[in-house]
């Protein structure tokens, strides 16, 4: 499993030897746009509209008519969101919406990040993403082990937390399937399941109503969607020690839209912060030394 978000430094009551080799061997990844284009984004501030001209509005599917923005709580900031609310069963009781991808990626090749949570159903299949037009079982889920999972072929191993926002990006393309939760990737395999149908329409955590798994549904809030063409790659954040009882953080330049942030927890609701001061570019690389203090410290590229 390859990390993609996060570098930790502990600073303290660690010898020396240990620490360079914990910082030599903790190379983080990130998502980055090198190879794609967002094309639409979705922040739910009391609408459905992108933020990116030229994307179309969400669509609600709301079949009990209780849909609705609200205010939340997420990583620690107060904020819109939209909660979706219906039953697993019948089907046409589930809640959630629609995106039409016409003229916005092609079929095999594009990502989706989402901030989100599940409210129900835990140890129980929940649909999260539908490209089959809710004709087949087949498609992106959380698994009864609490996973990640592309049924019928992929599963993860890092829990999924019901009630707690996760962040969570899919990428599609060459024959590709990748998934990553909270900065880890998950899984990484070989299928074209994920491929959108000739409709173009994406659907989100709404089930399949023919065949078989019905009633794979569980009640949510989303705070954040963002669709790119392309997959979202993976360049590498690096942190070296130095000899003078401080730290150097590097990742490629450019990196376009990626700041660099820091926390000291990362439990649930983790704080980060924009780190200070600003980075250099140095050899192709923005570098950032920053001192060694306190316990522990985890850093990620944030966009």
């Amino acid at each position: 499993m390859s990390r993609l978000t996060t570098v930790g430094v502990r600073a303290a009551r660690v010898r020396t030897m240990t620490l360079v080799a914990a910082l030599a061997a903790a190379l983080a990844l990130v998502p980055s746009v090198n190879g794609a284009t967002l094309v639409a984004e979705y922040q739910f501030n009391g609408n459905l509209a992108s933020s990116v001209g030229g994307a179309p509005a969400l669509v609600s599917v709301d079949p009990l008519g209780l849909n609705a923005f609200v205010t939340d709580v997420v990583n620690g900031q107060t904020q819109p969101v939209f909660n979706w609310v219906g039953n697993a069963a019948p089907v046409t009781q589930q809640a959630g919406f629609t995106l039409d991808t016409t003229g916005l990626v092609v079929t095999n090749s594009y990502s989706v990040e989402m901030i989100f949570k599940l409210t129900q159903r835990e140890g129980q299949w929940r649909r999260l993403i539908d490209v089959e037009d809710r004709q087949s079982d087949d498609g992106f889920y959380v698994n009864p082990g609490n996973q990640l999972a592309v049924y019928p072929i992929i599963s993860s191993l890092t829990p999924f937390t019901n009630n707690v926002y996760e962040h969570v990006v899919l990428t599609v393309g060459g024959g590709t399937i990748s998934a990553y939760l909270n900065g880890l990737q998950q899984f990484s395999g070989t299928s074209t399941l994920m491929d959108i149908r000739s409709s173009r329409q994406m659907g989100f955590f709404i089930d399949n109503v023919v065949a078989g798994g019905q009633g794979e549904f569980s009640n949510g809030s989303i705070a954040w969607l963002r669709l790119y063409a392309g997959v979202l790659v993976t360049p590498s954040l690096s942190i070296i020690r130095t000899s003078t009882n401080s730290v150097v953080i590097s990742w490629p330049s450019p990196s376009a839209g990626f700041t660099l942030q820091s926390t000291t927890n990362l439990v649930s609701p983790a704080v980060w912060i924009t780190n200070s001061p600003a980075p250099v570019v140095v050899n192709g690389q923005n570098a950032v030394t920053n001192p060694i203090s306190g316990t522990q410290k985890f850093y990620r590229l944030s966009q």
